[in-house]
């Protein structure tokens, strides 16, 4: 029989403690708390001048990664920039070292911090669950299918089609084009539309496709696999512009056919 590992349950504590520190807002930012940290006995013999340096490395460490995913949503923070921060650390402190994680983090936690006052500037929000998007579609792995087979009772109804798993479909409130396009310039104008967001070929970055609202329904509802019969009984005759997108999306592996 192996040798059973020793655990040191009281060492084990103190590098909990010191976790909970380092992601602590007080040790981040509170510099007129660092004296009654000094007290505190999980830290005794601990320089906190260091602590607060290796806190406030990780910390913008943590921010910088983030900002790389939301460059744009970072941008439009301006003057709420450092408010922002300090209360996302203090409500969300890191659980994972994954770039889009963290980004979905970071904007859930705008969507709450907007909840009680509109947001500023008002389509940060839109912009948000844009960058997002890209960053889900640029991090994703062919590893991370759900790996789901197709239903039995489906394979005598072939061909079968299925939205590639990594494509967004956005319904926006905002007309952001002026911060993606070169060129554009003006602030965003508010307008009720949707977007696909998908990786159209390799070696290129996502695009952003604008789709009407009845192709946004039938491509949602192609989540799983679904016979191509029904879905162009969907979209009907007298949608042309509707079937001659789907028809693009199934050429540009946006959705999957199985024939």
């Amino acid at each position: 029989m192996g040798a059973t590992p020793v655990r040191n349950p009281r060492l084990l504590d103190r590098q909990v403690e010191l976790l909970r520190h380092l992601t602590g807002v007080d040790l981040i930012f509170g510099e007129e708390k660092w004296a009654v940290l000094a007290d505190d006995p999980s830290l005794r013999g601990i320089s906190i001048p260091h602590l607060r340096l290796e806190a406030e490395m990780s910390h913008n460490k943590r921010m910088g990664k983030l900002e790389n995913a939301l460059q744009r949503t970072f941008a439009c923070l301006a003057e709420r920039r450092d408010r922002v921060f300090r209360e996302f650390a203090a409500a969300c402190p890191p659980e994972s070292y994954r770039r889009y994680d963290e980004a979905l983090c970071f904007c859930t936690f705008l969507e709450n911090y907007w909840k009680s006052e509109p947001p500023s500037p008002p389509f940060i929000l839109d912009l948000a669950r844009l960058e997002l998007a890209l960053a889900r579609i640029s991090a994703f792995r062919k590893a991370d299918r759900d790996g789901s087979s197709i239903p039995p009772q489906l394979n005598d109804r072939r061909p079968l089609v299925r939205l590639f798993p990594s494509v967004e479909i956005l319904k926006m409130n905002y007309d952001l084009r002026c911060l993606f396009e070169a060129g554009r310039t003006g602030e965003p104008s508010e307008r009720a539309h949707y977007i696909l967001v998908a990786q159209m070929k390799r070696g290129v970055g996502p695009r952003i496709t604008e789709i009407s609202a009845p192709l946004a329904d039938v491509l949602e509802r192609i989540r799983q696999w679904a016979a191509l019969e029904e879905v162009l009984e969907d979209i009907g005759p007298d949608q042309p512009d509707a079937r001659e997108s789907l028809r693009k999306f199934l050429n540009a592996g946006v959705v999957e056919v199985v024939q």
